[in-house]
This record gives C-alpha cells, sequence and structure tokens, in this order.
C-alpha cells in the first residue's frame, strides 16, 4: 500500500483507481443530486467545479436556489482554506457572452451575491478585538454599500 503526507500526517491510501474506458465517469445533474440527498447531515459547503461555466452556475443556482444547499461554482485559482473555512483568493472569470435561455444567470448572480454577503459577515465576525478607528471605519465602509444598494 502506498502512503501520502497530509498536513505532516502519513496517511495509508486505501482505494484503488480504475477506469472506465469509453465511459464518463461522472454522475449527470440528478445523479449528483441523488449523492447530495444521501448526506445524513447537508454539506456546509460545496464546490461546483465541472463542466462550462454555464452548466457549473445553473446547476450551482439548482443546489442554492431550489435545493437549499450552499454551493459556490469558483474560477480557476481561486483558493479555499478548509480548516479556516473561508475563502483564501476568489478570482473572476471572463466569460464569453452567449444568448441566455431562462433566468438561472439571474439565480447565479443572487447566489454569489449572498456568497459575498457571507464572507463579509465573516470578516467582520473576525474584527473582534480591533481598534474603535478600525471598527467605525470599517463600519462606515458596510454602511456605505448598503445605502447605495437600497436606493
Amino acid at each position: 500500500m502506498k502512503n501520502v503526507k497530509l498536513f505532516n500526517e502519513a496517511i495509508t491510501v486505501q482505494a484503488e483507481i480504475n477506469v472506465l474506458p469509453g465511459v464518463s465517469g461522472h454522475a449527470d445533474k440528478n445523479g449528483l443530486i441523488a449523492w447530495l440527498k444521501g448526506f445524513e447531515t447537508k454539506p456546509k459547503l460545496i464546490f461546483v467545479n465541472h463542466g462550462d461555466p454555464e452548466a457549473a452556475d445553473a446547476f450551482t443556482a439548482c443546489l442554492n436556489g431550489e435545493l437549499g444547499y450552499n454551493a459556490y461554482a469558483p474560477y480557476s485559482g481561486t483558493s479555499y482554506d478548509l480548516l479556516r473555512g473561508e475563502f483564501v483568493r476568489e478570482t473572476e472569470g471572463k466569460p464569453i457572452e452567449k444568448k441566455v435561455i431562462g433566468d438561472y444567470r439571474a439565480v447565479a448572480a443572487f447566489s454569489k451575491l449572498i456568497a459575498a454577503a457571507e464572507r463579509l459577515l465573516s470578516v467582520a465576525q473576525k474584527c473582534k478585538g480591533r481598534t474603535n478607528k478600525d471598527l467605525a471605519r470599517f463600519t462606515d465602509q458596510i454602511n456605505a454599500v448598503a445605502d447605495k444598494m437600497e436606493r
């Protein structure tokens, strides 16, 4: 058996890799949803990282809007720290504009807005102990954005 080192700990690999010649090795949308529904406890965050951007965004929107999961479709270069539960780096993609059928892009855009707001809340919660001046400046910045969006 082979070992891999994760976080300075030797882990014995107890898996084997098989190839399915001429057959797709991943499930379709319904298969993935059925797999997710098999968990006793919903995953805290799901990363959708397969398919073209439109399909990934649509599947992410379905998971978020229709099924109540917290899903995110990162662009290449995005980093997420699993131990801290936060994004280290988020990148922006440059998708090719195509004619859109339906409103799944609007749902995907809203999902990204909610994810950004949750990230902002996470950052704010980590500000405990900072100077009153820093906290006041950060609060003013957040309120200015909120005021602008409410107009």
